[in-house]
């Protein structure tokens, strides 16, 4: 047959491992400074971040009032925590939801 054959594997040298090892080295520094200057790296967004995975917990499993404390939270320690702020406003349409959800059944079952 005419199929293409994969090429050789290339043997990398010293040189070229180096090379990878301070590009890398400098995308790391890249990221540090990005979340120094964000404010990602400060003891306010570790706290706001364990209120904000708590209140992700509690938003997956249905539980949206506990959900919404906890968003208000992570948002109090860190208020521009793009995560927290979305999840929070999601929580409160799915507790109005809830709320009216359950209001039309007890009119229902009142009627009855």
């Amino acid at each position: 047959g005419t199929g293409n054959k994969a090429d050789e594997p290339q043997l990398r040298t010293s040189s070229d491992i180096v090379k990878t090892i301070e590009k890398s080295a400098g995308t790391v520094e890249q990221i540090k400074k990005e979340k120094s200057s964000r404010g990602e790296d400060s003891l306010q967004y570790r706290t706001a971040q364990e209120h904000y995975v708590r209140g992700f917990r509690d938003y997956r499993n249905g539980q949206y009032s506990r959900a919404i404390e906890s968003f208000q939270a992570a948002l109090s320690f860190f208020p521009s925590h793009e995560l927290a702020r979305k999840y929070l406003l999601e929580s409160q349409k799915k507790f109005d939801e809830l709320v009216k959800f359950n209001m039309n059944q007890g009119r229902k079952y009142y009627g009855k």
